[in-house]
C-alpha cells in the first residue's frame, strides 16, 4: 500500500483515502482489519482469518489494477464458475 501512496501507520487516514478510488472494497478491507485485529488478541477463528485473506486480496487485485478483478470471486473467474 505504501507503494501506491497510500499511509500504513494510521487505519482511519487510510480508509479515507481509500475510499476516492476504491470504495466499492473498502468494507472488505474493513472486515478484514477487524479479522486481524481479533486476531491478535485472539479471538478469530480460522474461517474468518480465511475469510479475510480472501477480502486482502480483493483489494490487492485493485491496487495493482489488474484486469477482471471484480469478476473473480475466490480464486475463479465467471468463465471458470461457469
Amino acid at each position: 500500500m505504501r507503494d501506491r501512496g497510500y499511509p500504513v501507520e494510521d487505519f482511519e487516514q487510510r480508509i479515507k483515502d481509500l475510499s476516492v478510488e476504491h470504495a466499492t472494497t473498502l468494507e472488505q478491507y474493513r472486515a478484514a482489519h477487524d479479522v486481524g485485529l481479533r486476531s491478535g488478541r485472539g479471538g478469530a477463528t480460522t474461517e474468518e482469518l480465511r475469510g479475510a485473506i480472501v477480502h486482502y486480496r480483493t483489494l490487492f487485485r485493485e491496487l495493482l489494477g489488474n484486469p477482471g478483478s471484480e469478476s473473480r470471486h475466490h480464486g475463479t473467474t465467471r468463465h471458470d464458475a461457469a
